[in-house]
């Protein structure tokens, strides 16, 4: 099956936000140091290169699980060399947490361009409780990740630039993580090292 682009469709991009309290983090050894032992990390590398062949796919482990999915049911998940990805080049990839309660979440969200090599460009990530972070990817060497008091239910991103018609950007992840948060103290309002802050956030190719 060969990856499709889709150039129609074109988006206002609004910075919005919700009344929680997140961290947010971008440093991936900053984050995983703020996870309680037995989190789940999932790199998708056990899975054949390709087109699942559906709009879902399930994980579980360590009493965490998720299943993600693409909400075009013209559309499939898509195995790339450097994570999951998906069909079209518009889709936007959800992750649905239904295990253990997740307060923690994070990875490489990025782009691959159409033979899934990935490439520089802007994501938005939003969480259920409409907490949303746009930001500029530099390929896959940018880490971005959440840990909140409440339990997180649902994670969205897309590529911007492929929502907008750009037929060379697909949505990307990788190395992702789901766990629980260590409490922070109240008072540690601080941005330190690998955090970007802490804030009330309103609201194909052929292989």
């Amino acid at each position: 099956m060969v990856r499709t682009a889709v150039g129609t469709l074109v988006i206002l991009l609004v910075c919005s936000f919700a009344s929680a309290e997140a961290t947010i983090y971008s440093s991936e050894s900053s984050f995983v140091s703020q996870l309680s032992p037995g989190y789940y990390e999932e790199t998708f590398a056990s899975l054949p290169s390709g087109s699942t062949g559906g709009t879902s796919l399930p994980f579980a482990s360590n009493g965490f699980a998720y299943t993600i999915s693409v909400g075009n049911p013209l559309s499939t998940l898509y195995v790339v060399s450097d994570g999951m990805s998906s069909f079209f080049n518009t889709d936007t990839i959800m992750a649905t947490f239904t295990g253990n309660p997740v307060t923690a979440v994070g990875g490489f969200f990025f782009a691959t361009d159409f033979s899934g090599a990935p490439i520089n460009g802007n994501m938005t990530l939003t969480l259920n409780n409409g907490i949303s972070l746009t930001y500029y990817a530099d390929a896959n060497t940018t880490f971005v990740g959440f840990t909140l008091a409440a339990p997180i239910t649902s994670l969205a991103f897309y590529s911007v630039d492929g929502l907008a018609g750009n037929t060379n950007y697909y949505p990307t992840f990788t190395d992702f993580y789901v766990g629980a948060a260590m409490p922070i103290p109240g008072a540690l309002l601080l941005f330190g090292p690998g955090l970007i802050g802490l804030a009330a956030i309103r609201r194909t190719f052929t292989k």
